[in-house]
């Protein structure tokens, strides 16, 4: 059995595969998925010109 999605053949053995996280280019920036760091929360700041603080 398979399905039609936006054209493509979609077979029930290609939904199960997962996914793995690759080196790639991502406009023109090269990057790798291990490589990368959280981003830490903003703690304060202004938006809009009103100050904030959490």
């Amino acid at each position: 059995m398979s399905n039609l999605y936006r054209g493509f053949k979609v077979t029930p053995t290609n939904l199960k595969k997962r996914l793995i996280s690759e080196p790639g280019i991502y406009r023109g920036t090269k990057f790798n998925v291990n490589q990368l760091e959280k981003s830490s929360k903003a703690s304060s700041g202004t938006y809009r010109g009103v100050n904030w603080a959490a």
